[in-house]
């Protein structure tokens, strides 16, 4: 469906501040040039022609985040008068800007040695735009500006809770066993035409002979502890898997190598059934933006879990191998409603400076996507050593204090060896703290996208 930039960032603004598409110009006055006292919110307009030739202004302002196209805001990014919240920055056109991943298509060429977007093209991540969610601070503002003026913004989250939390697991080595990484390495050389990453794949089979030789230890337990820890909690999780019961012919040297017919993993795959864990795809590294590659994996997973597959995740968050547009349209067009993968690798992050799912959009075809991402943040291998648990308790903290979504992400690798077990007790630690708070909401993330996908056809059709 074609959808103009302008009409696409006015809907997300709206669905994140919670009102109808027909108030909005009731409460929100964007490009007027006198505030109206009944107004809420006044937004300057700022629609430029053509988004990709045009850089950004953006940072901080007396420690208030900004993002502008004109030049450096002199005034605060925004302030009360005569009891209206004004923006001296266009935030409906920043906020879409965000989301749509301009700068992405801007830098589109750049990648890592994995292929992936990296966070060194970031500008937003040069002026520190993503180490904050800095969307929900704007947005929490203008939620605040409407209920101040006697509004009633549409809840975030189910029973007006104040946020949401998704634990995840990715499957990427069940038994932890040094096979795979030679399988991955044996493979890359047989296929040399291929772009593979051999010292990181020779790396891995050194490291993992260290710890087979320190560790002793192979578990034949599949993911299954990883699904007790939740079980146990009461807390429903989503565990992403891989299916290579067979070896595709585009999968390369950085894929894990299981197979889903063994039978520990298919006991994994029957306790998660039982107990309503969400299976969700694990996608190899060189299927984007195809769309075939897409539904082919995601049938051959749904045929071995028995669970209609409607949630992915990239494998290494490798979603942008070309561009991250066409990744979401090939995505939505194979079956899948949810992914869980626009993040960056290195440290905790909110890689389009949200912590809220949001509606795709594909800057280059100017149309919106009918999939939504609900963007990872925090992933075990960043834990503090000093204090494993303690990092990701201030990162669930601050993520509650801006009323988002927090998506952790935990490897099996965890649970299944004694070398990791440092993160597997940390991981125990934050569901013992999650235990003890009643203003947060713990879903799968089909669960938190289907309540994302509802509360967002409330307020406007479909909310693409």
């Amino acid at each position: 469906m074609h959808t103009t930039f302008r009409q696409w960032a006015k809907r997300q603004f709206c669905i994140i501040a919670g009102i109808h598409e027909n108030s909005f110009e009731h409460w929100i006055g964007w490009g007027v040039k006198k505030a109206s006292r009944e107004q809420a919110v006044v937004v300057p307009n700022y629609t430029p022609e053509n988004f990709d030739k045009i850089a950004p202004k953006m940072g901080m302002n007396g420690n208030k985040p900004w993002l502008t196209w004109t030049d450096a805001v002199q005034a605060p990014p925004y302030e009360i008068v005569d009891g209206v919240l004004i923006f001296h920055f266009d935030v409906i056109s920043a906020l879409g800007w965000i989301l749509a991943g301009y700068e992405e298509v801007l830098h589109s060429s750049k990648r890592d040695g994995f292929g992936r977007w990296a966070e060194g093209n970031s500008l937003l991540a040069k002026h520190d735009l993503t180490r904050l969610p800095i969307i929900n601070i704007w947005m929490m503002v203008v939620r605040n500006a409407i209920t101040g003026k006697g509004g009633k913004p549409e809840t975030l989250w189910p029973e007006g809770k104040r946020f949401a939390v998704a634990l995840t697991h990715d499957v990427d080595n069940p038994y932890y066993a040094t096979m795979p990484h030679i399988f991955k390495l044996i493979h890359g050389l047989l296929r040399p035409s291929e772009p593979n990453n051999f010292q990181h794949s020779i790396i891995k089979v050194a490291g993992s002979l260290v710890i087979l030789a320190k560790d002793r230890f192979k578990s034949p337990k599949g993911f299954t502890k990883a699904l007790e820890r939740d079980i146990e909690s009461g807390f429903k999780s989503t565990v992403f898997v891989i299916p290579t019961a067979k070896m595709f012919p585009y999968s390369q040297v950085n894929d894990p190598i299981y197979t889903l017919n063994h039978s520990t993993l298919q006991a994994s795959l029957h306790m998660a059934r039982e107990n309503g864990i969400e299976i969700g795809l694990h996608t190899l590294m060189n299927t984007a933006p195809h769309a075939d590659r897409y539904r082919e994996q995601r049938e051959f997973l749904a045929q071995h879990s028995q669970q209609d597959i409607i949630s992915n995740r990239h494998h290494y968050w490798n979603i942008s191998r070309r561009d991250t547009a066409g990744a979401f349209i090939s995505m939505a067009e194979s079956g899948f409603k949810f992914d869980s993968s626009v993040a960056f690798y290195d440290r905790i992050n909110f890689r389009r400076s949200t912590a809220w799912p949001y509606h795709g959009f594909s800057p280059q075809h100017k149309c919106a996507i009918d999939i939504i991402e609900i963007p990872p943040s925090f992933m075990d291998e960043w834990m503090d050593a000093s204090d494993p648990a303690g990092k990701a308790v201030d990162y669930l903290d601050s993520v509650a204090d801006y009323c988002g979504v927090a998506v952790l992400n935990w490897h099996d690798k965890c649970f299944n060896n004694r070398h990791f077990q440092h993160y597997g007790q940390a991981y125990i630690q934050i569901i013992k703290h999650l235990e003890t708070r009643d203003d947060v909401w713990v879903a799968t993330i089909s669960e938190i996208g289907e309540w994302w996908k509802q509360r967002s056809d409330k307020l406007f059709d479909g909310g693409k």
